[in-house]
């Protein structure tokens, strides 16, 4: 093992009482009147801390599972190497030190073993990882200013929540320790309260045109040398803003209907997002990513749908960066996978959502236990 990466922890009673007792799940069905929107909200104005995961294939078709969490026992932030690790339901406080807070998260999920096979997501840690946190597996510079002091991790332990199918149009409480059914379907027969009106200032972009420019062309400049294969130029918009951010989601939901849409407030952020890609997925020691390589939009026309996908499909840009991804994405998977494991199922597919014809390749592996 790589000490660098995998330190050994110390343990307190507490602590250890807590890693290596295993917490049964158990789940029950219960009816439902409103839509998990509007369970969310309910939710969301009640607890500091919710989730909502949901894949939405048009304005108003939901893909099978919605899933909601709320109130976790457990809430783990790391920063610059210190980690605070609180639980909520003893208020006990424990702060150390890690070079390592993934193998710490990792910790503090043996009691939820998932061996329920219904359902993809029943608990566990939610929450995000930000980008500085590579800065924990590779040596590289760190010359910009930390200027927003985002956590590099973020999250909750959720030992409940909730499951909606809507192909079969019921829900699933689930629950590790505590039943709080009752609680919740105390909530879901009060009214939902009117949401604030979202307002927002002009944005502000942190980039001038000019020097975004001269960025493109350095890039240029370092692909051509063999320096880089792809670099991400990113600009920030930034704003404030008066209202509940949980109804700009309600407008965003509406308007960008995507495959993986996603709403999480924690005691101190709120983070809203809708992708149409999936980054990666470990389901039974299984590694799958689906890099997303281009996209064209999705008319009314299914035949004009059908010309741009095979168009998509025919463009040597297009192709280049598809190859290009999946090159890339080979050697992430055969960094922490079996060797020998890492397979290409699917090359040059495409796939339609309500808002686009997309480009993409899938990738699998077998991870390996270290």
């Amino acid at each position: 093992m790589n000490k660098k990466w995998g330190i050994a922890f110390g343990k307190t009673p507490a602590l250890t009482q807590a890693q290596t007792t295993v917490k049964p799940l158990n789940y029950v069905k219960f009816n439902y009147t409103n839509q998990p929107i509007e369970v969310f909200s309910k939710l969301h104005q009640k607890y500091k801390t919710v989730y909502l995961l949901e894949s939405i294939e048009g304005p108003q078709k939901l893909a099978q599972y919605s899933f909601l969490g709320f109130d976790p026992t457990i809430t783990i932030e790391t920063k610059n190497g210190r980690t605070t690790i609180t639980n909520l339901k003893t208020n006990q406080i424990i702060t150390q030190q890690t070079n390592d807070p993934i193998k710490l998260i990792q910790e503090h999920l043996q009691p939820y073993t998932n061996h329920m096979v219904d359902f993809r997501f029943v608990g566990g840690a939610l929450g995000y990882i930000s980008y500085d946190t590579i800065r924990y597996i590779e040596k590289i510079p760190n010359q910009k200013p930390d200027d927003l002091a985002f956590p590099d991790v973020e999250m909750g332990i959720f030992e409940d929540g909730l499951v909606f199918d809507h192909t079969q149009n019921q829900a699933y409480y689930y629950f590790r320790g505590e039943n709080r059914l009752e609680e919740i379907q105390e909530l879901l027969q009060e009214p939902v309260m009117e949401e604030e009106p979202f307002a927002y200032t002009q944005p502000v972009v942190n980039i001038t045109k000019e020097a975004f420019e001269e960025a493109v062309g350095k890039a240029k400049q370092y692909v051509t040398a063999g320096d880089i294969f792809q670099v991400v130029l990113s600009k920030r918009f930034q704003f404030q803003y008066t209202g509940s951010l949980l109804t700009f989601y309600k407008s965003l939901r509406q308007i960008n209907p995507s495959p993986y849409m996603f709403y999480y407030k924690s005691n101190k952020r709120q983070i809203v997002g809708a992708s149409p890609e999936m980054l990666v997925r470990v389901d039974n020691r299984k590694v799958i990513t689906f890099p997303i390589a281009g996209t064209t939009p999705v008319t009314a026309n299914p035949e004009e749908n059908q010309r741009l996908a095979a168009e998509l499909l025919k463009d040597q840009k297009e192709r280049a960066e598809h190859v290009m991804l999946v090159d890339l994405a080979r050697n992430d998977l055969g960094r922490i996978s079996k060797y020998g494991s890492v397979t290409v199922p699917s090359l040059c597919k495409s796939t339609s959502s309500a808002m686009s014809n997309t480009s993409f390749p899938k990738l699998s592996a077998i991870y390996k236990i270290t």
